[in-house]
């Protein structure tokens, strides 16, 4: 039906019914991507358009770096194009080409995606011979088509990717365990790559699940593990063929560092390539799961550092000023056994050169053995002035292979020393080393404080009954106090009937009394604030920095303590006072107003707090 007409006539016409078939195409198959439905439609039409005997279109597949049949028409075509035009004989050259009764056509669908449409050419109607003009107007028609193909399958797999990864980062990120995040990136990369096996290689120290291939990275000569040790040190995904397998390798990138690297290998021989496509979006994948063990890793170690602030913490409340110094060290010594699991513990008081083996060290270092390692690394500290750490301790009739030496200093003066031992090798974690020395710096201040106390209960004057301060010892701490200070309150405190006690039981049980509400006021009182005896049964509590409404709340504690925990049972009342910079007290003044607030307590039937402020 072309022969009537010219030939500018017939390539107008080509032209249109061309792209009429490519609209009939895109209109009647959704989604709109370069599958084998719209191919196997296209050539069809083009068959059926063009009067051709049939029509193949070849597409490249980037894992197998060669040419597939991706569609044909007629079906039974499929013989001759597939045994007399192998992928591998297909013309590389970029402009259509005749052989025989076959037009090969290359069709250049993006940068990195070529195609080729083969004809096989009817020789009764052949319109390409008699309109030889039109070839290259179809082929440049062809390749736009075929590039929106691809790049709406492009836009769809993207999409579709996104979708995936959004859902996998998500999954990823509610866990807080690196075994639970590996098993989540083994199952999508499963899900994904089914028909490749997959190997995980860290880098860290992993508690095993059975369930997952992972492996530790290990500097060998085994040529995949020697590939994953590259990829984990350059950071780069790097594909290697080793006989006729392919293998990706892709690091799991954190923000601070790399974890571990993925291995995926070929199941087939025919694989000689990853898509750089599949390549960016495994290490996507990769990269969150990288991110998410760093969190997690974050997420662990702040626990165990709010664990061992805890620690210090409560180690710090149990170590009181009311504490001796064996009682200390008791706590120490649990504490830091219960921490390091350590097999021995040694705690050395040190004067000078000369050092002295404390009773709470356990058996081995009262041997002369651990005497003598004891001397040694004293000794040691003496030259560097610095905590002493090793894994791999070798020392002759040393049966210990883990070692931690930890000095008790305060400033530049050196107290002691505590000394860590495990039969072990590498037992001791450089974390639990670094908890062990927070714990002994802190109980270090702890004895040092002791000491300080000790020195100074002997220069302070005390009540010998209650075990307060003395009465001057509270009126020089209130001056003080009132012309450095912002604000204070004065709490007196009467036993209440306390000469009845005297008279019924005895002097010695009124002793009594006054001990056990002392030490309720000792309980319940800060060690900044100053609790003295007054005179007879009354007593006072100075409170530096405490306001009004707070003074008032520590009485009424005081007073229902006392009431609950003495034997015989008595009752106090109270006086409350205090003082603000503002209003100018003198310390006559407030002596004088907490007094009133006392008399008006056991005017109003005792037993209870009066407050009398300025």
């Amino acid at each position: 039906m072309f022969s009537l007409l010219g030939e500018m006539q017939m390539k107008e016409q080509l032209q249109l019914e061309l792209r009429n078939i490519f609209f009939e195409v895109m209109t009647k198959i959704s989604p709109i991507c370069m599958n084998k439905e719209i191919l196997t439609d296209l050539t069809r039409e083009l068959v059926y358009h063009f009067q051709q005997q049939g029509m193949g279109i070849y597409t490249w597949n980037e894992c197998k770096e060669n040419y597939e049949l991706k569609a044909i028409y007629p079906e039974s075509e499929q013989d001759i194009f597939v045994l007399t035009y192998a992928e591998h004989e297909l013309p590389s050259k970029r402009e259509y080409d005749w052989q025989n009764n076959f037009l090969y056509m290359p069709l250049r669908v993006s940068a990195s995606h070529n195609a080729y449409l083969i004809c096989h050419v009817n020789q009764k109607t052949n319109v390409f011979s008699q309109c030889t003009s039109i070839i290259p107007t179809i082929h440049q028609d062809l390749e736009k088509f075929l590039s929106v193909l691809y790049t709406c399958q492009q836009i769809k797999l993207k999409e579709k990717r996104m979708e995936f990864a959004n859902s996998f980062s998500t999954r990823l990120y509610s866990k807080m365990n690196k075994s639970d995040i590996l098993e989540e990136f083994y199952r999508a990369i499963k899900e994904l790559y089914s028909h490749f096996l997959c190997q995980i290689y860290l880098a860290q120290d992993y508690e095993i699940n059975p369930r997952l291939p992972v492996k530790l990275l290990e500097f060998t000569t085994d040529t995949e593990e020697k590939m994953s040790t590259s990829v984990f040190l350059t950071g780069e995904a790097k594909i290697d063929k080793q006989n006729d397998s392919t293998y990706l390798y892709i690091p799991l990138k954190g923000e601070q560092g790399i974890y571990g690297v993925l291995q995926m290998k070929s199941c087939s021989h025919e694989v000689r390539s990853f898509p750089k496509s599949d390549v960016k979006f495994i290490s996507q994948l990769a990269n969150f799961t990288g991110r998410a063990i760093e969190s997690a890793a974050l997420y662990q170690s702040s626990n165990r550092l709010v664990e061992n602030l805890k620690l210090i913490n409560e180690t710090s409340h149990q170590l009181n000023s009311n504490m001796q110094l064996q009682e200390i060290l008791h706590i120490i010594r649990r504490r830091i056994m219960k921490t390091s699991h350590c097999s021995e513990i040694g705690i050395v008081k040190i004067d000078d050169s000369d050092f002295t083996l404390l009773n709470e060290s356990t058996p081995y270092f009262h041997t002369q053995r651990g005497k003598a390692l004891i001397n040694d690394l004293v000794h040691q500290n003496q030259q560097t002035h610095e905590a002493f750490f090793s894994g791999n301790f070798t020392k002759q009739n040393v049966p210990f292979r883990s070692v931690m030496a930890i000095p008790m200093k305060s400033g530049n003066q050196m107290y002691g020393m505590v000394i860590l031992l495990h039969e072990e090798p590498y037992f001791f974690t450089f974390e639990s080393f670094k908890t062990v020395q927070s714990l002994i710096s802190h109980s270090t201040l702890s004895i040092f404080n002791t000491i300080l106390r000790t020195q100074l209960e002997r220069t302070v004057k005390t009540d010998y009954v209650t075990g307060l301060s003395s009465r001057n010892h509270l009126d020089q701490r209130i001056s003080e106090h009132i012309k450095t200070g912002e604000k204070g309150s004065l709490i007196f405190l009467d036993i209440d009937d306390f000469k009845q006690i005297n008279d019924q039981y005895g002097h010695h049980i009124g002793d009594e009394v006054l001990k056990q509400v002392a030490k309720v006021i000792k309980n319940h009182t800060r060690e900044s604030d100053v609790a003295a005896r007054w005179g007879g049964e009354e007593l006072a509590v100075y409170l530096p920095d405490v306001s009004n409404e707070m003074s008032v709340s520590i009485a009424e504690r005081i007073r229902t303590h006392v009431k609950r925990e003495t034997n015989p049972r008595v009752t106090v009342s109270i006086g409350v006072s205090a003082w603000e910079k503002s209003e100018k007290t003198s310390v006559s003044d407030l002596f004088i107003r907490t007094d009133q607030a006392l008399y008006e307590a056991k005017e109003k039937g005792k037993n209870c707090v009066i407050k009398k402020f300025q």
